[in-house]
């Protein structure tokens, strides 16, 4: 569902090209970007979709949740249906390899110094549970929106920091409007064929 929903839309080969562009006056090495600095991005892009479905767009279908076999109140029945997509995309990311490769973190070296030399490190592996805990304390979609942007910066190195970072802003609303697209396509196209039966979500 999401993930498929992200890969047709050929989001992160756009986001790749984006960044070539960005990066064409600076050292051709600069702009190349790993495997893992790809996955890093899709990983981030997957974090940004889940949780904006989960806590802006899911809960608009609580009554057909329910009618998926979900049960209990509004809010039970959506918790549960949440956990049963965070764990499809769990299977799904770690069949992809994506939880083998690790998260970038900041670093700053003597932060005394006038101008601190910051890097970008390797830190703890991808984790998604960990990834949407930071997102929801965030409370608008443009929080959202910034908070996304932020870790696609972090995605590859400090020389790509500042071109990634023009990239995800560029490319955040479009993200969004995938997240749209695929909620429309699985919650109204059931609207539409009611003998359908979903089991619960699927990746």
């Amino acid at each position: 569902m999401l993930t498929g929903g992200i890969a047709e839309s050929n989001i992160v080969p756009h986001m790749c090209s984006a960044l070539q562009e960005v990066t064409a006056g600076i050292d051709p090495e600069v702009s190349v970007l790993t495997t893992d600095d790809i996955k890093r991005m899709a990983f981030e892009i997957v974090a940004f979709s889940t949780a904006v479905l989960m806590s802006q767009e899911v809960p608009k279908y609580s009554a057909q949740i329910k009618s998926w076999g979900f049960q209990g109140a509004d809010a039970d029945a959506i918790r549960a249906f949440n956990a049963d997509l965070l764990t499809c995309l769990e299977d799904s990311l770690r069949d992809y390899g994506y939880f083998s490769v690790r998260e970038k973190v900041v670093k700053v070296i003597d932060c005394q110094a006038e101008t601190p030399d910051i890097q970008l490190e390797l830190g703890k592996p991808l984790d998604l549970a960990q990834r949407l805990a930071r997102y929801a304390g965030q409370e608008t979609v443009v929080d959202y929106f910034k908070l996304l942007c932020r870790y696609l910066s972090y995605t590859a190195d400090m020389s790509l920091f500042l071109p990634m970072r023009v990239v995800a802003e560029a490319f955040a609303p479009p993200i969004l409007e995938v997240v749209r697209i695929v909620v429309d396509d699985v919650f109204n196209r059931d609207q539409q064929n009611p003998e359908s039966n979903p089991q619960g979500p699927t990746e």
